[in-house]
């Protein structure tokens, strides 16, 4: 039977000591990396941090990267803080959106419905519609949109 860690790190692209570790494996719609541990969905930057330092936070703590790539892994990249740090943090760095970005809703129903009805492959759809390929694919399995 295949370890965790194992399977884990098969998904892993491992560089440098100072270099972002990038998940090869699921990604959400904002780019954070998922892994299935013991029947669960978990974060893959929480669940390394978590492994690494043997032990399981609270849920409201966070798992916070100092690189601001959500994909990254690298345990050196990651501290936990409280939702009130993580938010500082983005703060402190510009990372807030503001102005026109604010308005995400980029799809009309319109969109949603050609989307469901295209059938070709979610990358090159996403690319057309300006969306991410995890978004096609909830459009597409009704976990968004779910009215349409």
């Amino acid at each position: 039977m295949v370890k965790a860690i194992d399977r884990f790190w098969n998904k892993v692209k491992v560089l440098g000591h100072d270099d972002c570790w990038e998940w090869r494996g699921a990604i959400d719609g904002n780019g954070y990396g998922l892994f299935w541990y013991q029947k669960h969905q978990c974060g893959t930057h929480r669940w390394i941090y978590e492994y690494i330092n043997k032990k399981t936070l609270p849920s409201n703590i966070c798992v916070c990267h100092i690189c601001d790539n959500p994909s990254c892994v690298n345990p050196w990249h990651l501290w936990e803080g409280t939702i009130e740090d993580n938010i500082k943090d983005r703060q402190q760095k510009h990372r807030q959106a503001r102005g026109i970005v604010l308005n995400r809703a980029g799809l009309t129903q319109t969109d949603v419905l050609a989307i469901r009805a295209d059938n070709r492959f979610q990358k090159q759809i996403a690319q057309d519609y300006g969306v991410s390929q995890p978004t096609i694919s909830y459009i597409k399995s009704r976990k968004n949109w779910q009215h349409l």
